[in-house]
């Protein structure tokens, strides 16, 4: 968001590196907290196992692990389709 802020984003050229690795970034969080948020249910229904009181996976906000790992592979595809565009877009400027 702050790159949004600092205006490095160029509407003429939207392919940059500083983008790529912006959304390389979240991606990468994104995968990060769905591999906690799935290491933490496992977690909870171990303890559940061993006859602990615990509540549920969803007053725990521990559910979606699958979405939040989703949505970092899906990022992680678009970074990579954004790195090609840089190439292609840096082939454009060296024949024109």
């Amino acid at each position: 968001m702050k790159i949004a802020y600092d205006k490095r984003v160029d509407i003429k050229q939207p392919f940059s590196p500083t983008l790529v690795r912006f959304v390389s970034n979240v991606a990468y969080l994104a995968i990060g907290v769905g591999i906690f948020s799935h290491m933490g249910a496992k977690y909870s229904y171990g303890l559940v196992a061993k006859s602990i009181a615990m509540p549920d996976l969803e007053q725990l906000n521990y559910g979606g692990a699958d979405v939040w790992l989703f949505m970092g592979f899906a990022l992680l595809i678009i970074a990579q389709i954004f790195k090609r565009g840089i190439e292609i877009q840096d082939e454009h400027d060296l024949t024109v």
